[in-house]
């Protein structure tokens, strides 16, 4: 039988609700065509997201084994998982799933997490699991904790949210909250606390225009309202409780809720009661890495689009003489998001009317600049009063007249108001016909009031979209806008709308384009290299885009344009939809080109950087980015091989190079040792000469900071008063030693480990207190229990090396050192003093 006439036969017996025969009538095909038909069709809310199919099939044991025996089974069952059972209040089991925690406790338990769904659905906090594994029984802890923790969270906002709805009208709310934001930024004003903060607008938003009347007029006169807050100099204290509540609610999902559910590394821990569940220091410090990365390739753009400003200085002066130094900033933005873009290959602005990428990142982005420039001024008069109101009125009287002041701490006017002041592009393109809100449209999220929406999966980012369109206007706080990191957010934005379904031919088209791109830089650098587009293979599920060959050595590659700067949930459906399904399909023709000669490389190389130069299914992902800028560098030296090519990219040469620009920038901060290392190696002589192109990086986060375990090991919660009591134990132990009272808090962690023996933080705790104390044989035993537990802890182990070296150990300590140095090249260890700790004298003979 074809397998067309198979597939036939089974969709006949699925209407006809035969649906065991159904599926195994599927099972006759083979494993490829059986997960690809059974995900098509389920798609389609049939098959597995048909519950009576679903409990039919619970019944018979062999043909479930089969099915939990496939390759893809997991995108097989978060689409089960994530039915409409995630919105159901039952508090009935269901079948299906019982027999799959019986079966496979693993996958069970990994669905569950994926899919959120013991946060919407009841049973799974309720049902008495106790005939399942302790596997099952942990996790079942950690659902019932944050499904009850989270309700409760949420319940406050919304509690609060209602009562500040029915005392006040929605204008004051909204500028009030953009105040708040503003009073808390300045507090810290640091990236991260910037991206919480926005996250905490998100939300305010979200929840502000689903609890209001539909068709509620939300803004009406908004700075009527704000010169109230100016004359009482203060927000109004409900609303200051309200941001409070939602950054609880934030701080919850981002570090309990979303590391348990898309982490998968992470495993709780169940000693008499406390459950616990923390990343490793490993994938802490790959997580900071690759945003690092991130940053990296950025400032790579940026750094050429300086060679440009550099050479047309002349020019762009003339256009802005009044402030040169806002116009050279714009025409860097420019310069380097119109490359980023054309790499990308969207010149032309997905769903644009056909229009070039630059006609909307340009105003957006000198309209943004100002704002910059302003909150600029802002910020050096409010170091000196240290007050926000004080600042603002300040800046307001030194500044009457300008639009930007009008419109600050938040724009409030039409599209083509904002737009008249700031888009030159239309002009210069003499375009007079194109309406502004078509240029904005990317940037705006219409404002709909009364509508529900899932709280676990909020669409509205204050970053993607600035402007929240009111009625004939628009509304934004000009510290988001200001503060935007426009290179990536409009990138993303133009590669979402790419991924809508109407431009599948566009999507396709700039996918053969990136891979054209790239074959021609191979061939640059000396390699040949072909193009496959998918019909020269038999199997349907098998690909490769590009071969590369330098006629002993082969790479086949899958090229993938996937998003950037990744959440934890996106890392992970990005290694299930992406990574995994392009390992599958070079895995699928690699028997294709067995004939070829020496070892075959399989690279899947994406625009991301998460889980970079890592092994997915025995291929290696690449980032795009990385590989293009080190093909270029290629073509000015011969005889290159893939060999060699594989050595680079899987050294992590683009990170390497950046720790050598920050070497030669600064090399007091080097410690002694690495100094003349690099001294040695002639590094200094060689890269001295061009320290002005490196300045560049100098913002660049590496080495990373060493950091505390409480960044990454701080879930821990009770299950029972007992278990409640060690906890506060604990913490006030922590707060003793962080007060220098180390006897009382040795004593209290001595308590804690006579209750919990193998508890590692207070393990690794009670030896760093006993090294403070200089009793370094009894600091010694500890530190080997902890790390024993944890045997690749950065803290820990670089704690326990600096004892030793403080006890006499000088090779023991040295010997730890390397070991951890090797996997943690990336980190500043502060194991050795750096050079600007010693004497001057010392200092100039060293730099000398």
């Amino acid at each position: 039988m074809m397998n067309k006439e198979i597939k036939k036969q089974a969709r006949e017996l699925y209407s006809n609700k035969e649906y065991n025969l159904a599926l195994t009538t599927i099972f006759k095909l083979d494993s490829v065509e059986i997960e690809s038909f059974l995900i098509k069709e389920s798609a389609l809310n049939q098959w597995f997201q048909d519950f009576s199919f679903c409990n039919s099939i619970a019944k018979d044991d062999e043909l479930l084994k089969s099915l939990l025996s496939l390759s893809r089974i997991d995108e097989l069952m978060y689409k089960h998982f994530q039915c409409n059972w995630q919105s159901s209040k039952t508090i009935n089991p269901i079948p299906f799933q019982l027999k799959i925690a019986e079966l496979s406790p693993v996958l069970f338990v990994r669905m569950l997490r994926v899919s959120q769904a013991f946060l919407n659905n009841k049973w799974y906090t309720k049902v008495n699991i106790d005939q399942y594994s302790e596997y099952i029984k942990n996790h079942s802890l950690v659902w019932k904790h944050l499904y009850h923790h989270e309700n409760k969270l949420w319940s406050e906002i919304l509690n609060q949210l209602d009562n500040c709805i029915n005392e006040y009208n929605s204008s004051t709310l909204l500028i009030n909250m953009v105040i708040v934001i503003e009073l808390e930024y300045f507090k810290n004003h640091s990236n991260l606390q910037l991206h919480f903060l926005s996250q905490i607008y998100n939300t305010f938003i979200t929840a502000l225009l689903a609890r209001l009347p539909v068709n509620h007029t939300i803004v009406s006169e908004p700075k009527h309202f704000f010169k109230e807050i100016l004359n009482s100099n203060k927000a109004i204290s409900n609303i200051q409780s309200l941001y409070q509540s939602i950054a609880n609610w934030q701080y919850f999902i981002h570090n309990y809720i979303n590391t348990y559910c898309y982490d998968l590394k992470v495993e709780p821990f169940n000693e008499n009661g406390i459950i616990s569940y923390n990343s490793s220091s490993k994938d802490y410090y790959r997580w900071q890495l690759d945003g690092t990365r991130y940053n990296i390739i950025r400032l790579d753009y940026l750094a050429t689009a300086n060679q440009s400003v550099f050479k047309n200085y002349d020019k762009i002066v003339a256009v802005q003489s009044e402030s040169p130094e806002y116009e050279c900033m714009c025409q860097m933005n420019y310069f380097a998001i119109g490359d980023f873009l054309n790499d990308l290959k969207l010149s032309k602005f997905p769903e644009g009317n056909n229009l070039d990428s630059s006609r909307f990142y340009q105003p957006i982005i000198a309209a943004s600049n100002y704002y910059k420039m302003i909150y600029g001024l802002f910020d050096q008069i409010y170091q000196k009063s240290n007050d926000w109101f004080v600042a603002y009125k300040q800046l307001k009287s030194d500044n009457p007249n300008l639009y930007e002041m009008e419109n600050f701490p938040f724009i409030h006017s039409s599209i083509d108001e904002l737009y008249e002041i700031n888009d030159r592009q239309s002009i210069l393109v003499n375009d007079y016909k194109t309406k502004k809100s078509i240029l904005s449209q990317p940037f705006t999220y219409k404002a709909f009031t009364g509508k529900s929406f899932n709280r676990f999966n909020i669409s509205y980012d204050v970053f993607k979209k600035p402007f929240l369109q009111i009625g004939n206007k628009i509304f934004t706080p000009t510290l988001f806008f200001a503060n935007q990191d426009w290179f990536f957010s409009i990138t993303q934005n133009a590669l979402e709308r790419l991924n809508s379904n109407i431009n599948n031919k566009l999507r396709k088209e700039t996918s053969v384009a990136m891979e054209l791109d790239l074959k021609l830089l191979f061939e640059k650098a000396g390699f040949k290299a072909e193009i496959f587009y998918g019909h020269e293979f038999l199997n349907s599920e098998g690909d490769v885009d590009i071969k590369a060959t330098d006629g002993n050595d082969t790479i086949l590659i899958q090229l993938k344009r996937t998003k950037l700067r990744l959440s934890l949930k996106d890392a992970y459906f990005e290694s299930v939809q992406t990574d995994s399904k392009a390992s599958r399909q070079i895995n699928n023709v690699e028997e294709y080109f067995s004939t070829e000669n020496g070892k075959i490389y399989k690279w899947i190389v994406t625009t991301s950087f998460e889980n970079v130069y890592t092994t997915i299914n025995d291929c290696l992902k690449v980032n795009y980015f990385d590989l293009i800028t080190i093909l270029k560098s290629f073509q000015l030296i011969d005889n290159i091989s893939i060999q060699f090519l594989n050595e680079r990219i899987t050294s992590d040469s683009q990170i390497k190079d950046v720790l050598s620009y920050k070497a030669i920038l600064h090399p007091e901060n080097l410690d002694p040792i690495s100094f003349q290392l690099h001294k040695e190696s002639g590094l200094f002589d060689i890269l001295d000469p061009y320290r002005n192109q490196y300045e560049i990086y100098d913002e660049v986060n590496l080495p990373l900071p060493i950091a505390d375990p409480s960044e990454y090991r701080q879930v821990k919660f009770q299950t029972d008063e007992a278990s409640s009591y060690y906890i506060r134990t604990y913490n006030k132990a922590l707060a003793e030693d962080k007060n220098g009272n180390f006897s009382k808090a040795k004593s209290l962690l001595e308590e804690c480990l006579d209750q919990h023996p193998n508890d590692f933080d207070a393990l690794h705790s009670l030896a760093h207190v006993l090294s403070n104390m200089r009793l370094y044989d009894q600091a010694f035993a500890y530190f080997k229990k902890a790390i024993f537990i944890q045997p690749d802890d950065l803290f820990v182990c670089r704690n326990y090396a600096l004892a030793l070296m403080e006890a006499g150990k000088k090779e023991d300590s040295l010997k730890i050192y390397e070991q951890i140095r090797k996997k943690y090249w990336f980190v500043d260890l502060q194991y050795f003093n750096p050079i600007k700790s010693f004497p001057p004298e010392i200092i100039e003979k060293l730099l000398s």
